[in-house]
């Protein structure tokens, strides 16, 4: 079975192939194995995995009548990770002030246990 990539009927097959490198470590990657996540009618999430460096990289590609809005995102997910992770609630405000404030103690707490030794 051919699986069709996500990405062609948007860029066409010359433009996939030139973007079908990994930017990291420069080996190409087939772009027909790219997965797609999540897709409506302005936005797709496209993950791909490098088999030179393994590293992965999940793209969000948004559309409005001004164009395409690109970004790619390098993370350590595994594609059933990244598929999660997508179906979680966002993160508040709140929540990030407060893991901040909690990694703050730490690092104060921390620096007191080594200024003790």
């Amino acid at each position: 079975m051919i699986q069709k990539n996500p990405l062609l009927p948007l860029f066409g097959e010359e433009k996939i192939e030139k973007q079908s490198r990994c930017p990291l470590c420069g080996a190409y990657f087939n772009p027909f194995e790219s997965k797609l996540l999540k897709e409506d009618e302005e936005h797709k999430l496209v993950y791909a995995k490098c088999k030179g460096c393994r590293n992965s990289i999940v793209t969000f590609y948004s559309f409005d009548d001004f164009g395409v809005g690109v970004l790619g995102l390098f993370v350590d997910l595994s594609e059933k990770d990244a598929a999660r992770f997508m179906n979680q609630d966002q993160i508040s405000a709140d929540f990030t002030i407060e893991a901040y404030s909690q990694i703050k103690d730490q690092n104060k707490l921390l620096k007191l246990f080594k200024s003790e030794n």
